[in-house]
C-alpha cells in the first residue's frame, strides 16, 4: 500500500581511513584493522538487525 511507510532504512557509515605507513609519533590513534568487517549488532541500542545488505551510496546498486 503506498499510504504505508517502508519499512526499510538505510545506515550510512562514513569510514575514516588512516595512512598506518606515516613514519610520526604520537598521531593520537592505533592502526590496528578489523580487514573490512564492523560489527553492526551492537551499534545501536534496541535495534533489531534482520538483513543486512553492502550498497552503493546511491542505494541503487548492491
Amino acid at each position: 500500500d503506498d499510504a504505508l511507510p517502508s519499512t526499510e532504512t538505510a545506515l550510512i557509515l562514513n569510514w575514516m581511513g588512516f595512512d598506518c605507513g606515516l613514519e610520526a609519533r604520537n598521531l593520537g590513534f592505533n592502526c590496528t584493522t578489523t580487514h573490512g568487517t564492523l560489527p553492526v549488532g551492537g551499534l545501536v541500542q534496541g535495534l533489531e538487525l534482520v538483513s543486512l545488505q553492502p550498497t552503493s551510496l546511491t542505494l541503487m546498486y548492491q
